[in-house]
């Protein structure tokens, strides 16, 4: 498999896109700490989603879905949550989309 991420795990992003934006409006959690939150949240995510779908058995098993599944693709999930809703948000903010915009 040659991808950066399993395409399955874009939903996961997308997922904790609204948990982020819930966690920002909606709870005095400092904005520093959504990352760390996000991360822990797709890391459990991608990890369980990971040993259910996992074509490896025994201790590959575990490697795949703690390492491969948990870290690496929890941490892209997260980079693609948080940069993403960044990114959307501030070419927004920005006025870019807006008519007349500089």
């Amino acid at each position: 498999m040659n991808t950066l991420i399993r395409t399955d795990f874009i939903v996961i992003a997308l997922f904790c896109n609204v948990i982020g934006a819930i966690l920002k409006y909606r709870t005095p959690l400092a904005n520093k700490l959504l990352p760390i939150v996000l991360f822990a949240i797709a890391f459990v995510i991608c990890a369980v989603w990971g040993w259910f779908t996992s074509i490896y058995g025994g201790g590959t098993r575990w490697v795949d879905t703690l390492m491969i599944c948990g870290l690496i693709h929890g941490v892209i999930v997260t980079s693609i949550a948080t940069f993403g809703w960044d990114s959307v948000y501030g070419i927004y903010k920005t006025g870019i989309f807006r008519k007349g915009g500089n």
